[in-house]
């Protein structure tokens, strides 16, 4: 079978520390959206490295897409779990998938994404050898291209319309459907689509005996494939290597050693289908070397493999292959039994033509080595028959002159854009030369204009040091004084045995820090001193907070870019509202329990702000009114909003959630 699957699969090392740092992410979201979006990843990357793992994520990732109607990740599990039973052979349960996909786009009116849908139910009905509704739902996936211009995948359909006509044998018009595909390849934005073409190509002319071709397609493959680390590429063209270098009858050591780091690579992908194919052709490589004993437990594993997959025709195809080994081993009455198997089952209805022929012959051989010369004959003039019809001149002929378009085409057009490539140089040069004329007179006027520049700037340079160092001198003052309020703070609290009496005290130092933070870092600054870094501001604000309700173990979470910065009057209020948010949240969020988390965000999103604040822990009652309630806390938060001029939402359903938006000054 020739066709990559929709989810394509790549392994390595960097996808795992990918993999880990999104499992990492995900436990640190609360809301069901930021959770299905990670999810997603999540379940991508497991498919990337064991598709198998990732179905327990897959599980809740669907719960939470039908529970926020989120349609477009229903679609992505059905085609996760359609992809997987497709390489376990379950090919009736994944095309049910497929439709219900079809169904949910329609219901949406979503037809112009139907087409992976379409394409994927009409491989999978390949793969079950149902050419008739394959085809059917290929010429769906045509009309969808046309009508929408999607021309990118006319590449996937063709290599999908080669591959249903190299499961029918008729490898020319493979061929034919694998070069059409090529002449597109420049729609297509994806190196795998081009990466499958090759592969598809380099089997047609393994089964067309044309191996020279079949390893050139190879080479190039796996070339590609190793460049982009395309992990089901790297097998196939091993594989298809393998196969060549096998028939060639040369270096069949390395055509086993292929096939052997092919099916290492299948296993770890799960590929069942793939899988039977190397172990048959291992199989076969060892029979070439005369190790029959290999051979025959290589054609055993999948003879045993197909028939825990119920592939019917892969079933049939090992026997054969296990048969003929049989005999060569002189294990000849195991061999025919095997054999009449294949026969008794309807043999021609299931196997490619080749395999049928290799049927005939090991019966022949078998009848012939028994003294049945008569029923010896009968099957090699079927044999016979059968090899004759396989392969003509003239179908050679066709191929290699299709193939000769398409490279003189291609040569046609590198010629092309060789000529428009030295046009456009030439074009550059003389715009070049016109340039360097426009930059002499432009240095010249330009130094006259930066001498006049550079007088005025020194002279405003003085006046905006002095204006600076008062700025600072007040900043330095005003934080003085308020360090000189929080100890008065501090010796009233030491005077007073009511406990409420001193927490009130310590908010209100808390309120005091976050201005005297912004007085501080103004000091600090080196650079411009109206500005505040909202990282460093909200990181100080934190700490201090933490310390004023230290026996308290929550976890603190802040997500600011080092980029975000506020205008002095715009930094006061919003680390007032961030300080309230925090005290509230250790006050009354996590009452009977022993941890809790916040999470705090602030980021600058075009002409505005945007401060996301929240916490797991019990949330707000049931009966909460905001424009009602009468707390302090909630009326600083409340009135700060509306000094900066902004918007902002609360939410008490699942923990509290805080979000403000305002423009920046």
């Amino acid at each position: 079978m020739v066709i990559a699957l929709t989810f394509i699969t790549t392994v390595s090392f960097a996808q795992q520390a990918k993999l880990d740092s999104l499992l990492l992410e995900y436990r640190k979201h609360h809301s069901d959206s930021s959770k299905i979006k990670l999810l997603q990843k999540i379940c991508t990357q497991f498919y990337y490295t064991d598709s198998k793992a990732g179905l327990i994520y897959l599980d809740t990732l669907m719960l939470l897409s039908k529970k926020t109607r989120d349609y477009k990740m229903l679609t992505f599990g059905n085609r996760y779990k359609a992809n997987l039973l497709i390489t376990e052979g379950k090919f009736g349960q994944a095309i049910s998938l497929f439709k219900k996909n079809v169904q949910i786009l329609e219901g949406i009116g979503q037809k112009k994404n139907l087409y992976s849908d379409y394409l994927n139910i009409g491989t999978t009905y390949r793969y079950a050898r149902n050419f008739k509704q394959a085809e059917l739902y290929y010429e769906k996936c045509i009309e969808i291209i046309e009508k929408y211009g999607r021309k990118d995948k006319y590449i996937v359909v063709y290599n999908n319309l080669g591959g249903m006509a190299f499961s029918e044998e008729n490898f020319e018009k493979a061929i034919k459907y694998y070069v059409k595909a090529l002449e597109h390849k420049d729609f297509n934005k994806n190196p795998r689509r081009y990466i499958n073409t090759l592969t598809n190509l380099s089997v047609c002319h393994y089964e067309l005996k044309q191996y020279g071709k079949g390893i050139k397609y190879a080479q190039e493959g796996l070339k590609i494939s190793k460049e982009i680390d395309f992990t089901i590429g790297i097998a196939d063209n091993k594989k298809n290597l393998g196969k060549c270098l096998k028939a060639l009858e040369v270096d069949l050591y390395k055509a086993i050693e292929y096939f052997k780091q092919a099916i290492d690579l299948y296993k770890k992908l799960s590929d069942n289908v793939f899988l039977i194919e190397a172990y048959s052709n291992l199989g076969e490589t060892y029979e070439k070397i005369k190790n029959y004993p290999q051979a025959i437990v290589y054609h055993k594993n999948a003879l045993e493999l197909s028939q825990r997959i119920e592939m019917k025709d892969n079933v049939l195809s090992s026997k054969v292959f296990l048969s003929r080994a049989l005999f060569q081993n002189g294990k000849v009455d195991q061999s025919e039994r095997y054999i009449n198997q294949v026969l008794n089952q309807g043999s021609s209805k299931y196997l490619l033509k080749t395999v049928l022929a290799s049927v005939y012959k090991t019966k022949a051989d078998i009848r012939k080595s028994k003294r049945d010369y008569k029923n010896a004959l009968i099957y090699y003039e079927k044999y016979k028959v059968l090899s004759d019809s396989l392969l003509s001149a003239e179908k050679l002929k066709d191929i290699n002159e299709i193939e000769t378009k398409y490279e003189t085409q291609k040569k046609e057009a590198e010629n092309a854009k060789l000529i428009q490539l030295t046009a456009q140089q030439e074009l550059e040069l003389e715009i070049e030369n016109k340039r360097k004329w426009f930059f002499a007179i432009g240095l010249a006027t330009s130094i006259t204009i930066l001498t006049v520049f550079f007088y005025f700037y020194r002279k405003n340079q003085k006046q905006k040091k002095i204006i600076e160092k008062l700025q600072r001198e007040l900043h330095h003052r005003i934080k003085n004084n308020l360090a000189i309020i929080d100890t008065f703070i501090d010796t009233a609290k030491d005077g007073m045995p009511d406990k409420k009496g001193k927490q009130k005290l310590s908010e209100l130092q808390n309120r005091i820090e976050s201005i005297y933070k912004v007085h501080e870092l103004l000091y600090k600054t080196k650079g411009r001193i109206t500005q505040v870094s909202a990282k460093e501001y909200i990181g100080a604000l934190i700490k201090g907070v933490q310390q004023s309700f230290s026996d308290k173990p929550v976890t603190i979470l802040m997500d600011i870019g080092s980029e975000v910065t506020f205008e002095v009057e715009q930094s006061f209020p919003v680390g007032l509202i961030v300080n309230e948010f925090l005290t509230n949240s250790y006050k009354y969020a996590f009452k009977g329990r022993n941890d809790g988390t916040v999470t705090i965000s602030i980021t600058a999103q075009g002409k505005y702000y945007r401060i996301d604040l929240a916490d797991n822990g019990i949330g707000l009652p049931k009966d909460f009114d905001l424009n009602s309630v009468d707390t302090f806390g909630m009326d600083v938060i409340k009135l700060l909003a509306e000094q900066l001029g902004g918007s902002f939402e609360l939410n008490g359903a699942d923990g509290v959630k805080f979000h403000c938006s305002f423009e920046k000054k």
